[in-house]
């Protein structure tokens, strides 16, 4: 797994936005899960509705969507080595917007 030198790599708590990304997902039968507010996404996390809750979960999002997996073998096919690899990223696109002189917050994934 290799994380953005900026956001560094998910841990704790951040492996459940993925999941709960994708049961949203499934739920809406959309790929693309929109937001009202933020107040709505600390809800569903069960999360009091407050800066350091919100700014939190921004920074999960943020190692989540710029982290990438890398797995794959290294082995031997006959006289020939084989490298079979495969890189894999949660989120094809990712917009969280806030603004400080609004109660809306808007946050987009799409997985």
């Amino acid at each position: 797994m290799l994380g953005h030198p900026d956001h560094g790599l998910p841990f704790g708590q951040d492996r459940l936005i993925p999941i709960w990304v994708a049961t949203l997902a499934v739920r809406q039968k959309n790929r693309t899960i929109s937001f009202r507010s933020a107040a709505e996404i600390l809800e569903e996390f069960d999360l009091p509705k407050d800066g350091p809750h919100y700014r939190r979960l921004v920074q999960g999002f943020q190692r989540i969507f710029t982290s990438t997996i890398f797995f794959g073998t290294d082995a031997s096919v006959g006289q020939h080595r084989v490298w079979d690899c495969h890189r894999f990223h949660f989120f094809d696109h990712l917009r969280i917007w806030c603004s400080r002189t609004s109660d809306e917050d808007l946050v987009e994934t799409q997985a």
